[in-house]
């Protein structure tokens, strides 16, 4: 059997609730309640493939061991961005940290080429919070954004290893893995 498996940067819980409370305010804005199939985080790897629990166990094993190397830092959210008109997401000021973490990763479970140096190239620190919305849906997002701000600083606490699941619909953190000095 194979699963989908992503890896995203997990915040403290305070900066959680507040990333949350946007979410749930758009959902009830647009009628789209699809962001909060996710916990809040900032994705540093892209969701993968794997083919095994024990394929699961060794990516686990990996993200511990570079989280328990990796000072928590500080991370900043500030202001809101799009892609496309079907994804709204909460925008990352400061990424030499993420960055760092993200190579790490992609470096790790990426194979070398091309698709490696496209997610480098590619990668958009955020967190998401609308998505997979129609034009109606986006509209209101967007204009209840407009009358809206964000300004957050916020601990980064770790990493947690999250699993599609429901045909990807819905994913969980099944594993997290704390930074040095929490």
């Amino acid at each position: 059997m194979s699963f989908m498996i992503g890896i995203g940067v997990l915040l403290e819980e305070a900066a959680t609730n507040r990333l949350r409370q946007f979410e749930l305010r758009l959902a009830k804005e647009s009628g789209n309640w699809s962001a909060l199939r996710q916990p809040p985080h900032i994705t540093v790897k892209v969701p993968f493939p794997v083919n095994s629990t024990a394929d699961i166990d060794k990516v686990s094993g990996i993200m511990a061991a570079l989280a328990e190397r990796t000072d928590n830092f500080e991370i900043e959210l500030q202001g809101f961005g799009n892609f496309g008109d079907t994804t709204l997401y909460a925008a990352v000021k400061n990424t030499h940290e993420l960055l760092n973490l993200s190579d790490q990763l992609i470096e790790e479970f990426t194979e070398p080429g091309e698709a490696r140096e496209r997610e480098q190239r590619r990668m958009i620190f955020h967190s998401t919070v609308a998505k997979d919305l129609g034009t109606k849906e986006y509209e209101k997002a967007r204009k209840y954004l407009q009358h809206e701000s964000l300004a957050l600083k916020a601990r980064a606490q770790g990493l947690g290893l999250f699993l599609g699941i429901d045909n990807l619909q819905h994913w969980v953190v099944i594993s997290e893995a704390p930074f040095k000095n929490i």
